[in-house]
């Protein structure tokens, strides 16, 4: 057993290291516990050693040369390497959790599987890295950067990744859930599957993305830009929608229902078979939307501009769409029963074979004139 009176300088510590990896984590365990003693190794060169399993928890390396080394598994808990050289190393698997990484130097390193909990990364460049399978659940990358990074199968739970720039960046199998995204950047990419259950999307460039299948239940899109954006078969349950762009925004048999969006500019989107049930789409802009099929039984589209809109097939069964406008609309074959469109504009709408039984029709205006009187 170490003592920590054995312990005098650096060169001693470098002794035990360079001996055995085995007996520097011996006597790393001895001067941690009962009390931790600060080890001091900064500025020192190990670059291309084999540190594999290495201890490093809570030691100063900073401006230490690590540059080819292979630190597989190593544990770096809290160490500091503030100005540190891991140029080239191998981290497979190491523990980097509460690590002190300001202005470390990563590129050509290999991270797969590495552990960053915890750990502040802001403003790090991550560019044209191959990040796989790395945990950076509550990770501080507000501000990273992320351009032309491979990024697969990784974690980002509870991150905060406010204005991260993912510019070009290839993302599979990534969770970011209950994550802080804000201002980020994922214009144009393949986000297909991606979960961002609760996240903070708000004001988040997501113009012309792919985000087929993507789970967005809960998340704030408050203001976020979804201009163009593929939606298909994407759940967003429960999101808050106030303020987001979604005009001409492909939004195919998505889930939306439950959920508030009203006052919104859905012009253009393709709604097909999306499954609006009960969702509040209060004074929205759907003109010339295709919402042929849809789900909208029990939604709320008071005043909600829907000209020139395709609704053919759509359930509209118990619908409030007091004041909507649907001039012009291609209504073929919807399903209005027990509907309230009392004060609706259906002026120019296409009818044939639109069920209206017991739909409420006090002062609608419909092709053939003014019906007067309530349907029941």
């Amino acid at each position: 057993m170490f003592k920590k009176t054995d312990l005098k300088n650096k060169s001693e510590l470098l002794a035990i290291l360079t001996f055995s990896i085995g007996a520097w984590n011996e006597f790393r365990k001895a001067t941690i516990y009962p009390h931790k003693l600060d080890l001091d190794l900064s500025g020192v060169d190990l670059s291309g050693l084999c540190l594999r399993k290495v201890n490093f928890r809570e030691v100063n390396l900073s401006g230490a040369n690590l540059s080819g080394a292979d630190l597989r598994e190593a544990r770096f808990y809290k160490t500091n390497l503030r100005n540190a050289n891991l140029s080239g190393t191998d981290l497979s698997g190491a523990n980097l959790m509460g690590a002190i990484l300001t202005r470390v130097n990563l590129q050509g390193a290999i991270l797969t599987g590495a552990n960053f909990i915890n750990t502040n990364l802001s403003e790090f460049d991550f560019s044209k890295f191959n990040l796989e399978k790395i945990n950076f659940n509550k990770a501080n990358l507000k501000k990273a950067k992320f351009i032309k990074t491979r990024i697969n199968n990784c974690k980002f739970i509870q991150a905060n990744l406010e204005a991260a720039n993912f510019s070009q960046a290839q993302i599979s199998q990534v969770t970011f859930k209950r994550s802080h995204l804000a201002k980020a950047n994922f214009h144009k990419l393949d986000l297909q599957g991606i979960n961002f259950h609760e996240a903070d999307l708000s004001y988040t460039d997501f113009t012309d993305a792919n985000l087929t299948e993507a789970i967005l239940n809960q998340a704030d899109l408050h203001q976020a830009q979804l201009q163009g954006t593929i939606l298909k078969k994407a759940s967003l349950i429960g999101a808050y929608l106030l303020d987001t762009k979604l005009n001409c925004a492909d939004l195919t048999s998505v889930i939306i229902k439950r959920t508030n969006l009203s006052r919104l500019n859905l012009s253009g989107s393709n709604l097909s078979k999306a499954n609006l049930q009960s969702t509040n789409l209060n004074q929205s802009n759907l003109k010339y939307s295709n919402l042929s099929e849809a789900k909208l039984s029990l939604a709320i589209l008071q005043n909600t501009s829907l000209e020139n809109a395709r609704l053919v097939g759509a359930d509209l069964r118990m619908a409030i769409l007091w004041h909507a406008n649907l001039q012009n609309a291609n209504l073929l074959g919807a399903d209005f029963r027990r509907a309230d469109l009392s004060n609706a504009n259906l002026q120019g709408a296409n009818l044939f074979g639109t069920d209206l039984h017991e739909a409420r029709l006090s002062n609608t205006v419909m092709t053939n004139g003014r019906i007067n009187q309530s349907k029941k």
